[in-house]
């Protein structure tokens, strides 16, 4: 039986991602912590990103995503959806689905992923 539950074709993409695992604290109490990935493929709906170090699945985190094709750096609310170490020691797969979220440029993401589509 096949794991595929993806809605939308996936296209094969390099690119930056950071994500935000912490918000900086309001005062001196600490500073934010980013966490640097890379792009595997993509779709209007998620991303499937390498990184080195595993995330919370179910965390409701914040991204910026810059693909090649892109000038300026999109800004997403994605879920962790699944997280498991890759083939590569000391990194880690994951699959990020996306949300509309307060301030998230996810209609400017899904034109993208149209457009790349039918390229």
């Amino acid at each position: 039986m096949s794991r595929e539950k993806r809605g939308q074709p996936r296209l094969p993409r390099d690119g930056k991602v950071f994500i935000e695992l912490r918000a900086p604290g309001t005062g001196a109490d600490h500073g934010g912590q980013i966490l640097r990935a890379d792009s595997l493929d993509a779709s209007a709906s998620g991303l499937r990103l390498n990184l080195e170090q595993a995330v919370t699945v179910g965390s409701i985190l914040t991204i910026g995503v810059e693909l090649e094709t892109m000038g300026e750096t999109l800004q997403l609310a994605a879920e962790v959806v699944w997280c498991q170490p890759a083939a590569e020691e000391g990194c880690y797969h994951a699959g990020f689905k996306l949300h509309n979220g307060e301030d998230s440029d996810i209609e400017a993401w899904r034109a993208l992923m149209e457009l790349l589509q039918a390229d």
